[in-house]
């Protein structure tokens, strides 16, 4: 605890797992190696993040196993780091019932029906995604002039948009996207997206320049649906009313798209 107290991280973990190695029961450690993992994890990527969330995950639940804690004002860091770290490692269901459980303390933690509309999301359940994104709204609204979100503004209406075009209601998705692409030029799957809600609403001039733009910032070798999409609306626009462009299902490169 005490290289905790002194925001000695590195060393914080190290003696926390030299205790459990010592005494596997023992609580504090495991919470200790929870959060410290969960703030490691954060600040990195690719596997090491995977496996400091991992360890997060292991930890936080084997300090309540070991302790039968129950959510409180005391301990809700440790099920909103839990809550946390399962929604980064696709493990929605259970995020959901521990974002539950704090909201219930009640402890609104920052961002909190954010996370949770991305859990929906993550569990395809569209409708409920975007009723917490937009309670996310209603809360952001309430809190003081310098309150600082985790998300941008961008980032927010980009998952309203993004949950709207995956349940297929294109004209509804439409608008969020644009606000979202407007506040970040940068955000290709956004481009993707409006240039995709487009086509399949037969709004082959408005789709073009969001397929010119995606194509412009790069495809990989699965980005042939992306070139051929923009191909069949610009035929289309040539060729004038009547002239239908089918939407190749990309699939395949969306999933690779999302993976990078």
């Amino acid at each position: 605890e005490a290289c905790f107290k002194i925001r000695d991280y590195q060393c914080a973990l190290t003696q926390a797992q030299n205790v459990i190695a010592l005494d596997s029961t023992n609580a504090q450690a495991w919470r200790i190696s929870g959060t410290i993992s969960y703030g490691a994890a954060k600040a990195a990527t690719g596997d090491a993040a995977v496996a400091q969330f991992n360890n997060a995950i292991a930890s936080h639940r084997k300090y309540i196993e070991l302790t039968g804690a129950t959510p409180d004002s005391q301990n809700a860091l440790v099920f909103i780091e839990l809550a946390m770290a399962l929604n980064t490692r696709g493990g929605y269901e259970e995020a959901l019932t521990q974002f539950r459980t704090v909201v219930a303390i009640p402890v609104e933690s920052r961002d909190i029906y954010a996370h949770m509309g991305r859990a929906f999301g993550g569990l395809k359940e569209f409708d409920s995604a975007v009723a917490y994104f937009e309670k996310h709204k209603i809360w952001l609204s309430s809190q003081p002039a310098d309150f600082k979100s985790t998300l941008t503004a961008g980032e927010l209406d980009g998952m309203v948009g993004e949950m709207l075009y995956s349940k297929g209601d294109h004209a509804a998705a439409i608008p969020y996207l644009k606000i979202a692409y407007a506040l970040d030029s940068t955000r290709q799957e956004t481009a993707l997206q409006l240039a995709l809600a487009h086509h399949n609403l037969k709004e082959y001039r408005a789709a073009l320049p969001y397929y010119k733009k995606r194509i412009a910032a790069g495809l990989g070798e699965r980005g042939w649906p992306v070139y051929l999409n923009g191909a069949y609306c610009a035929v289309a626009v040539a060729e004038g009313e009547g002239v239908a462009a089918p939407v190749v299902d990309g699939t395949m490169f969306w999933a690779a798209a999302r993976a990078r």
